[in-house]
């Protein structure tokens, strides 16, 4: 995880220039947001979230900001705020790949969530072995966001299919709504897989010649 959030602390300075002019950001938003990347890069995420606060006061559009205090709260289990952080991102940003990366994160969030709810459902039923696995498996998802992990595989299990199951038992306890809202992020996980946020890794990488 953190070699992947090293790559994402050199390339984001460099990055944020594509979203908007480096005289509009500057320096001194530019030096808080890197030393917010080096604070990810180094697992240190409330440092993170500190230096892009600092870089957001001066410049509340600047997009990588917003993105990288986004993966920051993630890994924090901050879903919430960071789906907050993704949304004004999306806002500010005119790069049409780099929204559709967004949106999948933003979908990440959404099956993170709901596993995270599931964890909770199990917990309540007193089902404490399936909750503590679903639990596992909902911060093992988590981490593949926060890292912009490639590898989907390792997860070792597949997040439209629990989140599928978890739909079945909401059903059957009459819960539709909030089972067909559960079915519907599964399917949406299925049909991206989050594809878009790996290509954005990706072309950082390849920035950095890494």
């Amino acid at each position: 995880m953190l070699r992947v959030l090293r790559v994402l602390a050199l390339a984001g300075p460099a990055v944020a220039a594509a979203a908007v002019p480096a005289a509009a950001q500057g320096p001194i938003a530019r030096t808080y947001a890197a030393y917010g990347f080096a604070a990810l890069g180094a697992g240190d995420f409330a440092g993170a979230i500190r230096e892009f606060k600092g870089a957001l006061d001066l410049y509340p559009s600047y997009v990588d900001a917003h993105i990288g205090r986004a993966v920051a709260f993630v890994a924090q289990d901050r879903l919430l705020e960071s789906w907050e952080d993704l949304t004004t991102a999306k806002r500010y940003d005119e790069d049409a790949a780099r929204k559709a990366a967004v949106d999948e994160l933003m979908q990440g969030i959404e099956v993170a969530a709901r596993l995270a709810s599931y964890r909770n459902f199990l917990a309540s039923a007193k089902r404490d072995a399936d909750a503590v696995q679903v639990g596992e498996w909902a911060g093992r998802f988590r981490a593949t966001l926060s890292a912009f992990s490639r590898d989907g595989a390792a997860l070792s299990f597949a997040p439209d299919d629990v989140l599928k199951e978890y739909a079945r038992e909401l059903r059957a306890l009459g819960r539709q709504t909030e089972a067909s809202r559960t079915e519907a992020i599964a399917d949406a996980y299925l049909g991206h897989r989050l594809e878009s946020w790996r290509r954005l890794q990706e072309q950082y990488e390849k920035e950095q010649g890494g």
